[in-house]
């Protein structure tokens, strides 16, 4: 049976070498016919060689024409930047800020010591600080300029204005004091509302008419408000006229000086101050009234030219700076077109280069796919040869062989059988002679036991047959339901068919690649390719174990994350169950504070809103509501009739406006606490008269109620008020329960520091009163200590 079985085998591979041996020469064919139909490697070495020369061939031509527009591109920078340089040159000559900022620096060094220190400071000032006035004032002309150099004192063209005392004291501390920097300061609280020009209306016009004149000072320069304001309170340049040749003219042929210091009024003189010029030449004439015989003395002054408001560097240097950077500008344009043409023809030279580049490129891809497929060619006949070889391996003597062992084993057997049979005849003649009555006799029993055996053979048989039927039958559903399994993750993961049945682009790539294999032999060909592919790439062992490490760590960070949620559920669940009561009781105090502040503003002609602002939740976090750091009050306030009220900010309302809305904001929150005493320090101030008595009625009403039905400490507390005024003809203050102290005022007040003596005023107070005899020296003590017995203590004190 082993020879039998090996001569069937070696059958068997003949057969299967004969059949891969078609197939090889089936793909040696295809690979035959793909190789006649593609150039030789002599043509595609042409072709490489070829295109390498024209590409080779381009780039002395890319490399001239890359450095024709390199050096055009460098003259083209070199007259941007004269270019550039005449614009900052002229920039800096049309830059009169700056240059009267160096005028002034140079003039005075201690003032850029200051203006250096201010421009580094500048947050710590709560209003601008504005300066020098000399650079921030803009003159209409060279001789207005002038004008107001003569006019205005040099110190106050030097100064820095503050629009704050606060910020006073603190640029007088840092710089005058602990730098030691000599500096002028105005400070400029308000804007007062302009008053009326020293001439009329109709004596003006006469005046700009017959006479010349242009205007007044004030009007001959741009600044802003608090710097003209500035000029106004140091230098009164709003008094001051300016005129031109006609008024010299009528200065002195017309009477001018008359006409200027007459009163419209038919009142004495007045005085004056006019700015006159005549052929280039400017003149100041100021007239003084005397105040004994009350006639007018005129002075007459030559105005030089402005030496820190000049308005910047002369026309002639400004056209000479022009004509530099319109010859720049010249000179650049006509190298351009020049630059341009060579870029484009670099361009076109990168263009070609590139186009031969990738000529070279597809020349040497085709080159190596001929290769490559001849390299395939070259293996697919050599394995043809080694399956050729094997098949004409000589088998026959091998075969020759096995049959001559298998003849020589057949007659030995033939030879032990026919001894074996004689022994049997002989044996079986015997056994038939000394077996043949017992066999009779048992004959039946052997018959009985015999079907008995085949008949329990045939339960088992029955039975084994039943167990490998209902195993086979489990492990048929079991494969079915595994079958069923990867059909559906199949159809998850790769789908054949979209959703409306029409085929996916996987099920027709897997087409086309399987419809590249004519038979089974090309997909094992493919798939040794395949193999041997694999074969060649080196593989990471630690994959896998990295996989699972990362996996292990992803679900202790998804635990981890559970229990986080769960937790913050939790603490939420929590802060919502206190926030709730928390937040009604707060929208029920903010109501309260909304009706009071409501009614109050009405009061005052106004519209007052108070709100509770929540603010806005976290887009990432809508479950945990707004934060609580967003929540606050908003007031909301309108002045005026049709205005919607707005949130009260400093862009919107005035000092004044604020000053209101808060103090009536402060009075509807008084009565929800109870305080000993209250202090506001001049909140009074930027108030108009209505507003105020207003304001201080309400906190007369709030402040003086009396105790209530709780007992001593239901009361309303003390309530001071510092002020530095106070309006006439206050009658709210006309209270039993009001004070008003005057702080170092009054006529019992100590006329010198050192008469202060405790001792002697507590000795005074302990005697009776009818033995307290005034000494000399000693009348204000008495009299003081006299007011101070006398003054019945009050139920409230308002300060």
């Amino acid at each position: 049976e082993t020879i039998l079985a090996e001569l069937n085998q070696m059958d068997t591979r003949r057969a299967q070498l004969q059949q891969k041996l078609q197939d090889q020469q089936d793909r040696v064919h295809n690979l035959q016919e793909q190789v006649n139909v593609m150039p030789s490697l002599d043509v595609l070495d042409e072709e490489v060689s070829r295109t390498t020369q024209e590409q080779k061939a381009l780039t002395p031509q890319y490399q001239e024409k890359k450095n024709e527009c390199q050096n055009y591109q460098r003259d083209v920078n070199a007259v941007e930047d004269e270019v550039k340089m005449a614009q900052r040159r002229l920039d800096k000559l049309n830059d009169e800020k700056a240059q009267r900022l160096r005028n002034v620096f140079n003039i005075a060094p201690e003032v850029k010591a200051a203006y250096d220190w201010i421009q580094q400071n500048r947050r710590e000032f709560r209003k601008p600080v504005v300066g020098p006035i000399a650079c921030e004032v803009t003159p209409q002309s060279n001789n207005a300029a002038a004008y107001l150099e003569q006019h205005v004192p040099k110190a106050t063209l030097k100064s820095f204005v503050v629009q704050d005392k606060s910020d006073y004291d603190l640029l007088y501390r840092k710089v005058r004091e602990e730098l030691h920097i000599p500096i002028n300061i105005i400070q400029v609280d308000h804007i007062p509302a302009p008053s009326p020009r020293m001439y009329s209306e109709e004596k003006m016009n006469m005046l700009k008419e017959e006479h010349g004149v242009i205007g007044y000072l004030d009007e001959s320069l741009n600044c802003s408000d608090v710097v003209l304001q500035a000029l106004k309170s140091s230098a009164s340049i709003e008094k001051v006229l300016v005129g031109n040749d006609a008024t010299q003219n009528s200065m002195d042929n017309r009477g001018l000086a008359e006409v200027l210091s007459r009163s419209e009024t038919g009142g004495s003189p007045r005085g004056y101050c006019i700015f006159t010029s005549n052929r280039g030449q400017s003149y100041k004439y100021t007239c003084l009234i005397s105040k004994y015989s009350h006639k007018p003395s005129i002075r007459v002054d030559d105005i030089k030219p402005a030496r820190m408001l000049t308005r910047g560097a002369s026309e002639e240097m400004k056209q000479r700076v022009e004509q530099e950077l319109a010859e720049a500008t010249s000179r650049r344009d006509k190298i351009r077109p020049s630059l341009e043409r060579a870029e484009q023809e670099l361009e076109e030279i990168r263009s070609m280069s590139q186009e031969a580049q990738h000529r070279v490129k597809s020349a040497r891809e085709n080159r190596n796919n001929a290769q490559k497929m001849l390299t395939k060619l070259q293996a697919a006949n050599r394995k043809l040869g080694e399956i050729q070889a094997e098949i004409d391996k000589d088998e026959e003597g091998e075969k020759a062989e096995k049959v001559g062992k298998l003849n020589q084993r057949i007659k030995l057997s033939l030879k032990a059988l026919q001894a074996h049979s004689q022994s049997y005849q002989k044996m079986l003649a015997a056994t038939v002679k000394a077996s043949g009555a017992r066999l009779n006799r048992e004959a039946a029993a052997f018959e009985e036991s015999t079907s008995r055996d085949a008949c329990k053979e045939a339960v088992t048989k029955a039975k084994d047959l039943e167990l490998t039927f209902l195993n086979a039958k489990r492990q048929f559903s079991q494969e079915k339901a595994l079958y069923r399994d990867m059909i559906q993750l199949a159809q998850t993961e790769a789908p054949l068919e979209d959703e409306d049945g029409n085929d996916t682009p996987l099920k027709e790539k897997l087409e086309v690649d399987l419809a590249q294999f004519a038979t089974v032999e090309h997909a094992e060909a493919a798939l040794e390719e395949a193999e041997q592919h694999i074969r060649g790439t080196v593989a990471n062992r630690d994959v896998i174990k990295q996989f699972e490490e990362k996996k292990i760590e992803f679900e202790s960070t998804q635990d981890k994350l559970s229990a986080l949620k769960s937790r913050k559920e939790t603490r939420l669940s929590e802060l919502r169950n206190k926030t709730e009561p928390w937040e009604n009781a707060l929208q029920k105090i903010v109501a309260k504070v909304d009706m009071r502040f409501s009614r109050y503003m009405k009061e005052l002609g106004c519209v007052g809103e108070v709100r509770l602002s929540k603010g806005v939740a976290d887009a990432d976090d809508d479950e945990a509501g707004p934060s609580f750091k967003d929540y606050g009050v908003q007031i909301l306030v309108s002045f005026r009739n049709g205005v919607k009220p707005s949130v009260l900010s400093a862009r919107v309302q005035s000092g004044g406006e604020r000053s209101v809305s808060t103090i009536m904001y402060l009075m509807a929150m008084q009565d929800m606490m109870i305080s000993p005493f209250r202090c506001v320090d001049e909140i009074n101030q930027g108030l108009d008269d209505r507003n105020e008595r207003l304001v201080f009625k309400r906190i007369v009403e709030n402040s003086t109620k009396p105790p209530g039905e709780k007992g001593p400490t239901d009361h309303c507390g003390q309530y001071w008020l510092i002020t530095p005024k106070l309006l006439p003809n206050l009658t709210q203050m006309e209270e039993e329960a009001v004070t008003i102290h005057c702080v170092f005022n009054g006529p019992y007040t100590l006329k010198e520091p050192t008469d202060w003596d405790a001792r002697r005023l507590v000795s005074l107070r302990k005697r009776p009163r009818a033995a307290i005899e005034p000494a000399d020296g000693e009348e204000n003590n008495a009299d003081y200590n006299a007011s101070e017995s006398n003054a019945s203590p009050p139920k409230r004190s308002r300060k």
